[in-house]
């Protein structure tokens, strides 16, 4: 499956304010889910129909999930030690 570059952006935005992403792989169309688990504020019945139609279609659907806090932090230290200049990726480890 390929996605535009706006939809790739969109999906990543999604993700990193909290919500599961849901890629039609037929249609291409996403769908965006609070996580009703690591949210207590977020009311389900304010998302029904969207929920009705992902899991009715499951098996169409392709579901990414936010990054806990460890994930996110590993892959930015990942990122910091390969970057070649020495003095920013020394800042970045220090932020």
């Amino acid at each position: 499956m390929e996605l535009t570059h706006d939809q790739i952006k969109s999906i990543a935005e999604e993700l990193e304010i909290g919500m599961r992403v849901f890629v039609n792989l037929e249609t291409k169309n996403i769908k965006s889910l609070p996580d009703f688990d690591n949210n207590i504020y977020s009311d389900e019945e304010l998302w029904e129909d969207d929920i009705k139609e992902i899991e009715e279609d499951m098996d169409n659907y392709l579901q990414f999930d936010p990054m806990s806090s460890h994930e996110s932090y590993s892959m930015m230290e990942e990122f910091a030690g390969k970057v070649e200049d020495e003095a920013l990726g020394n800042k970045l480890f220090q932020a």
